[in-house]
């Protein structure tokens, strides 16, 4: 019996003392941060340019692979743009012949919202070009 009330008094303080030793460390757990800010302060973005080869290698994150900005990069985006482009025009297409469809478009601005997003990607698309141009 007093063999195991030591053990026990020795299992407790070896308890308390690991407590402390823990508490003493001064680890914070931080709660996550939004993805937003976490983004924001990204700051791994490297851009090189090989003059020899007038192309851009651009690494996005550790991990992801580098990719060179060169011509080929730049026409597969482009077509990337169009081909979002052609889906719009089809969709568009696709409502303006339902007349159900159509009037709920309109009822909801989605006909605005579809030559807002038309716009930006032609902007996109130009900078791109304009990008491409320019190597």
């Amino acid at each position: 019996m007093l063999n195991y009330m030591k053990t026990l008094l020795i299992a407790g303080f070896l308890l308390s003392a690991g407590v402390a030793m823990c508490q003493q460390t001064g680890t914070e757990v931080k709660p996550a941060e939004s993805p937003t800010k976490m983004h924001a302060e990204y700051k791994g973005t490297t851009t090189t340019v090989a003059k020899q080869s007038r192309a851009v290698t651009i690494s996005k994150r550790p991990g992801q692979a580098q990719r060179t900005h060169d011509v080929a990069y730049y026409n597969e985006e482009i077509s990337k743009v169009d081909a979002h482009i052609a889906a719009i025009d089809t969709k568009i297409a696709h409502v303006n012949n339902t007349p159900s469809e159509k009037a709920l478009a309109e009822q909801n601005g989605w006909f605005q919202e579809m030559d807002q997003i038309k716009l930006e990607l032609n902007q996109k698309r130009a900078t791109l070009v304009q990008k491409r141009d320019n190597l």
